[in-house]
């Protein structure tokens, strides 16, 4: 017996009874205003704009606000309660819908200025005989350009009278239709009135026989968007980091070497300009106070958690995770390099927009009956027209303290115009306007807001003003608008080094790195956990009894003839030495397999580093970076990810200055590849290689941890892939996810792809036998209990 399929798809209706128009009468200038809402108190409520002035007039309903009167018009600027006076109504009604004259302005606000638009979701007619076949696939789980979710074949519904409706005729291009079907159209779909999917419909064609439409062609896909989607084309160093800034010294910067404190903020000891040496007496031996090294040639290091957590509050998503809040990925951090060293060793970062003073307004002031400092609000307003003969807006700058530059940046209605690299006193124009006596321009009306930005410590006190010079009479209208900011510290801004790199690029490398999932569940919500503990949260069901046993096709699986995991090439000299001695990168896996199939790669976007101890002759564990070419001349690296040791070393001598004041740091926190999880200490290399800190062998990175078992499993002699065909109860269809096992007589399976009948319930999976331990998930979770599962 067949199942009843429903399928809903949104609609957004105009409510006719309220979509109408008025038109108002303001200084002899008459403007439509379409209705945008009614409320339960009895309000019809319509809405226009004059330049950046949002209007909305109140109309009485009947039986509404005793205190409006009857068929009361009420107009308001900027939010109801502000209430503005000298207005006229033409006729006082709505606009006839009947009557030509408006039918444009109509039309108009139907399809732009009206957004009352109600959003249903109507019920499709489906033909009684058409399939509904959804499609569900786990292929390409790891990566984030790949949309994970469900789709199905093209299915057919007919031309109804109800369809053509809720289609609006799309098969004839010459109605004006309110839906805009190039774009999917939210959607559900329920199985005897039990839910099943949501996601989102596309129309594809029209069918037309005989001149006369039949029925139209659409394909569901599901609401689970990829993250790629979301992210766009957006680079990473566009992210808002300001709230990471801090005071450029060589105090922070010492503290956040050798200080064990949580920070979000760190400095590697990576050198990009000189070979240092530890206690041999050589030319750039760091534990000689003569020859220490300058703070400013340090970069900084951000943990990447902070940088997950900035991308969601600036695009507005969750990442729900366990993953993400585990010492494998809070002690992970970013290395912050995306230019050379100053040789000079005074390079100043550049301070951004961000890190800023916003010059305040310190009084409200009018003229000709109009607000032109509003110390609310802190903005300048210029309003202006023709009358005037020169109208004058410029920030006079009446003292400094410092002779260095300083960066006027002016806003005008939220939008920066100018940017005005400048120090000292004087009058620093923002806009200047002249008119002739033949010349008659518009009226305008802006609005101005102002920040300083400084490099140094400064303070800069400030006039702002406005000079009016009317038409006919020379009367020059002074203002005077004093304010002050101080600079008394230079703050450090993380995002003038964040590496060019599109945040799609770099998580899509966090993700290859820990071999995570990443599933959307919403528009706004993803799921990122590493594979194994993603398959560990599924269901397992058996599905025996369900199962069409007489009719199972096994065949071989197509296994890869060579397993690449490489980072991008490092242009280090320990790097390049390492490659010469070895044959292979540092950190990198490449075996080649006696099999038939293709290449599985996974390729990092990050640079791995190889650090290494300053000086093998006396007892230390001082290790650093070099950043510096087989020239030992320092370059810009691709992005490097760095894990922070856990332990503090307490016994170094470790000598750094500003040019002024020399500090000796007994202790420093190591950075590397290295960091400890559980009882084990684990590295970010693929391969086993030496550990630079640890000095031994590092069977726990990332290989043996996040692909072994899928990639053994995979490669298991006894792994099959099965074709099964079953018809699955609805208990178990509309819950069934792409991380559920499945288990058939004494076998258990995980899902690669299946294709489910919903009129019939007939599902046919494509199935992997399941090897893996379980306990997989438990070591993830809780890796004391677990000591010898990784791996």
């Amino acid at each position: 017996m067949n199942r009843k399929v429903q399928i809903y798809i949104q609609t957004d209706k105009i409510d006719e009874n309220f979509c109408s128009c008025v038109v108002i009468t303001l200084d002899d200038i008459p403007y439509q205003a379409g209705s945008i809402s009614s409320t339960e108190e009895g309000y019809n409520i319509y809405e226009f704009y004059i330049g950046e002035y949002h209007y909305f007039i109140v109309y009485e309903l009947a039986g509404g606000p005793a205190e409006l009167g009857d068929n009361a018009w009420v107009l308001y600027r900027d939010a109801i309660g502000d209430r503005v006076e000298g207005y006229t109504f033409d006729v006082g009604t709505h606009c006839p819908v009947s009557d030509n004259w408006v039918s444009e302005i109509r039309t108009s606000i139907l399809t732009e200025s009206c957004t009352v638009n109600k959003q249903y979701f109507e019920r499709l007619n489906l033909f009684d005989d058409e399939k509904i076949v959804i499609n569900s696939s786990v292929q390409n789980v790891s990566d984030i350009a790949s949309v994970h979710s469900d789709y199905s074949q093209s299915f057919v519904v007919p031309a109804s009278t109800s369809n053509n409706q809720i289609l609006e005729h799309w098969y004839n291009s010459d109605v004006n239709a309110l839906q805009d079907n190039r774009i999917r159209r939210k959607a559900r779909i329920e199985i005897d009135h039990i839910p099943f999917k949501t996601g989102n419909l596309q129309l594809e064609k029209a069918n037309i026989k005989n001149k006369r439409i039949e029925s139209y062609t659409l394909q569901f896909f599901g609401d689970l968007v990829s993250l790629k989607d979301t992210l766009g084309e957006a680079s990473l160093n566009t992210l808002d980091l300001s709230e990471y800034s801090f005071e450029y010294n060589l105090s922070n910067v010492s503290d956040l070497i050798s200080l064990d404190f949580d920070s979000a903020i760190k400095f590697p000891l990576i050198t990009s300009k000189n070979l240092w040496s530890y206690g041999d007496g050589g030319t750039f031996d760091i534990t000689d106070p003569a020859k220490a090294f300058y703070f400013t040639e340090l970069f900084p290091a951000i943990k990447v958690k902070e940088l997950f957590n900035t991308i969601e509050s600036q695009f507005d998503i969750t990442f729900e995770s366990s993953f993400l809040s585990n010492d494998r990925f809070t002690g992970l951090y970013l290395w912050l390099k995306n230019q050379e060293i100053q040789l000079d060793n005074t390079n100043i970062p550049i301070i951004s927009p961000s890190i800023r003073e916003k010059v305040l307004i310190t009084d409200t002031q009018q003229f000709a009956g109009n607000t032109i400092f509003d110390a609310d609000n802190d903005t300048a307003r210029l309003v202006y027209n023709p009358n005037y003969v020169s109208l004058y807006l410029f920030l006079t700058v009446t003292s400094v303290t410092s002779s260095d530059e300083y960066f006027v940046d002016v806003y005008m209605n939220g939008n920066l115009i100018n940017s005005i690299t400048t120090s000292g006193t004087g009058d620093k124009y923002v806009k200047k306007y002249i008119y002739t006596n033949n010349t008659y321009g518009d009226w305008i009306d802006e609005k101005y807001e102002f920040y300083i930005r400084s490099k140094y410590a400064n303070t800069i006190e400030t006039d702002i003003k406005i000079r009016y010079e009317q038409m006919y009479i020379f009367s020059p209208f002074d203002t005077d608008n004093i304010s002050t900011v101080t600079f008394s510290t230079f703050n450090f801004d993380i995002t003038q080094y964040l590496p060019d790199i599109k945040i799609t690029d770099f998580i899509s490398g966090i993700l290859k790195q820990f071999n995570l999932t990443c599933v959307a569940t919403s528009d706004t919500n993803y799921i990122i956990e590493p594979l194994d503990a993603w398959y560990g949260e599924g269901n397992i069901y058996d599905i025996t009894k369900y199962t069409d046993t007489e009719s199972i096709d096994i065949e071989r699986v197509s296994l890869y003839k060579a397993i690449n995991f490489t980072h991008q090439k490092s242009d280090s000299f320990i790097n390049r030495q390492f490659f010469a001695e070895s044959g292979y990168e540092y950190g990198d896996i490449r075996d080649v397999k006696e099999f038939d199939g293709g290449d599985y790669n996974i390729e990092l976007p990050f640079e791995n580093l190889l650090f290494s101890k300053l000086n093998y002759t006396i007892p230390t564990n001082v290790q650093a970076g070099f950043c510096l070419n087989q020239e030992f001349n320092d370059y810009v690296p691709k992005p490097i990810l760095l894990y922070k040791y856990l332990w503090q070393d307490t016994d170094v001598d470790i000598n750094i200055t500003d040019g002024t004041s020399t500090f000796n740091l007994t202790s420093y926190q190591p950075f590397g590849q290295d960091v400890r999880y559980g009882n084990q200490d684990i590295s970010l290399n693929w391969s086993a290689d030496h550990s630079s800190l640890l000095e031994k062998q590092m069977d726990f990175n990332s290989y043996s941890l996040y692909y072994q078992s899928y990639l053994l499993n995979l490669y298991n002699k006894k792994n099959r892939i099965t074709t099964i065909k079953t018809n699955l109860p609805l208990s178990i269809l509309t819950r069934l996810k792409l991380n559920d096992r499945l288990v058939i007589r004494d076998k258990r399976y995980i899902i690669n792809d299946y294709q489910a009948d919903l009129t019939s319930g007939d599902v046919q999976f494509k199935l992997l036998n399941d090897f893996r331990f379980i306990d997989t998930l438990n070591w993830q979770n809780d890796p004391e209990q677990y000591p010898n599962v990784a791996g």
